[in-house]
């Protein structure tokens, strides 16, 4: 079969996938060697937020999965082939880091857990690397990240009324609806009420878990969103997500949307200024520097402090960080893996760290943390110099999921995520590779591109010819023409 064949082949396919949802290539549109132009699967991505919002358990003999985890389980092949064969575009240095992270991962906690290898290196593999693969192969072009995009939105906005009842009542309604119909589900996070309001989990393991799903949909729908929909529409979206951070009643989930209001005001205060971002990370490091050196604490705690909701946990925070690094420094290579770690005494409650980077540096040491963060920050970086000025509303999503992004990094040193938070956020961070790969169309002609753009020599051989008259039959073109398109 040839090229051509292929390709059509390759689209038949998305289409039947997504239910007609794929997207055809023109004739004049370029494809590049990436294959970044071909249309993904969009229907990844939905199903994955529908096992999201399923928060139950099926058991298979000894084994109790939920549907999340089966769901990856099964698309975890085809989708290792689809990136190896390049399918869904050229190898980047983010899927090498991810994948040689999901492998140290499994040396670490077979080396200090050889026990709970399987079980515990497999599940979070699959919650990951497949997450990751998903986001991956589902978000190919502008229309499936606009999609994405709206999807998630869209998901948040329907979880909010279920935190409002919530948090109103006490109640967690998926739970009981989940098991009238005989399924087990999730476990309520019991917490203190905050100005008479319970704390909202929706389908989440924790209130701060929904708190940092709402968050991840403000600049979305503010900032990306806005430039492709009517302005209410968004400012209502981005309401409504604002109103899910709330009933979370977290810290943790108010700071992203703290620094997302920040960075959109910084952008539309300096939006004459062509390099901005650039300037904001010129002054914003020595800032935060000269901040660290004169606080007393982390700069980012003691800014955390001041909109905390419980100023107890900012210092609780503080201890982990002092004494999580202890744990860094005597075990830099394998970290500790799964077994406890080194805490004071009078702390002796609290089994996790509200930190995923420290947590990552302290289980899969130096060399876990570098491969995941760095990936990681590559594909920020990278996605954030794509000049996709030729294509405004690709511009606006673009800049709300580096916005979107930028608030998540810096949240995730306050929070730890695992479950179905951990799921969507590397998801997100799948469907911005294609952006790599991606470069907007322009107005002009194909042909006019295809022009020569140096000049030639009158004399030579291969010199440009003027275009010539038309003439009767009997006429017969001028010799010297024809000798110049003579190979």
């Amino acid at each position: 079969m040839g090229k051509e064949g292929s390709e059509d082949g390759v689209v038949a396919m998305n289409e039947a996938v997504s239910g007609g949802a794929g997207l055809r290539r023109s004739a004049s549109q370029p494809v590049g060697r990436s294959g970044a132009r071909q249309g993904g699967f969009p229907v990844l991505a939905a199903i994955l937020f529908a096992t999201v919002f399923l928060p139950i358990s099926l058991e298979f003999g000894p084994l109790t999965l939920p549907p999340i985890r089966i769901f990856l389980l099964a698309v975890s092949v085809p989708l290792a082939f689809l990136l190896l064969s390049g399918r869904i575009g050229r190898i980047h240095y983010v899927d090498v880091a991810f994948i040689g992270f999901s492998l140290w991962m499994l040396v670490c906690v077979g080396i200090n857990n050889p026990s709970r290898v399987i079980e515990f290196g497999g599940s979070n593999i699959l919650e990951f690397l497949v997450s990751y693969l998903v986001g991956r192969a589902a978000v190919r072009t502008p229309e499936d990240f606009k999609r994405f995009c709206k999807f998630l939105v869209i998901a948040i906005a329907i979880s909010v009324p279920l935190a409002v009842y919530e948090g109103m009542t006490a109640t967690v309604l998926t739970k009981q609806v989940i098991e009238g119909m005989g399924f087990e589900s999730l476990s309520v996070y019991f917490a203190e009420p905050r100005w008479g309001i319970d704390r909202a989990q929706v389908v989440f393991s924790s209130p701060i878990h929904y708190g940092f799903f709402a968050s991840l949909g403000f600049a979305i729908a503010f900032v990306g969103l806005k430039a492709n929909m009517s302005t209410a529409l968004s400012l209502f979206l981005a309401a409504l997500c604002f109103v899910g951070v709330f009933f979370s009643l977290s810290s943790g989930a108010v700071l992203p949307i703290f620094m997302q209001l920040c960075l959109i005001m910084y952008g539309w205060m300096f939006r004459g200024v062509k390099r901005r971002w650039t300037l904001l990370i010129f002054f914003a490091v020595p800032i935060y520097s000269i901040l660290e050196v004169l606080s007393d604490r982390p700069a980012y705690l003691a800014i955390l402090s001041r909109i905390a909701f419980n100023t107890g946990n900012v210092y609780i925070r503080t201890v982990m960080l002092e004494f999580g690094m202890i744990d860094v420094r005597s075990n830099p290579i394998f970290g500790i893996g799964l077994r406890d770690w080194t805490k004071p005494a009078w702390l002796w409650y609290q089994a996790s760290i509200d930190n995923y980077w420290l947590v990552t540096a302290m289980r899969y040491g130096i060399v876990g943390f570098f491969l995941h963060f760095s990936g990681f920050l590559y594909l920020l970086i990278q996605v954030g110099r794509r000049d996709f000025s030729a294509d405004p509303k690709l511009a606006a999503l673009r800049l709300a999921w580096v916005l979107t992004m930028v608030g998540a990094t810096i949240t995730l040193v306050t929070v730890h995520i695992w479950g179905s938070i951990f799921v969507i956020f590397l998801l997100m961070c799948g469907s911005a590779v294609w952006m790599l790969d991606y470069t907007p169309e322009t107005d002009e002609p194909a042909e006019e591109a295809e022009e020569p753009q140096t000049k030639a020599s009158r004399y030579s051989r291969y010199a440009p010819t003027k275009e010539r008259q038309p003439t009767t039959p009997s006429a017969p073109a001028p010799r010297r023409h024809q000798q110049a398109y003579r190979t």
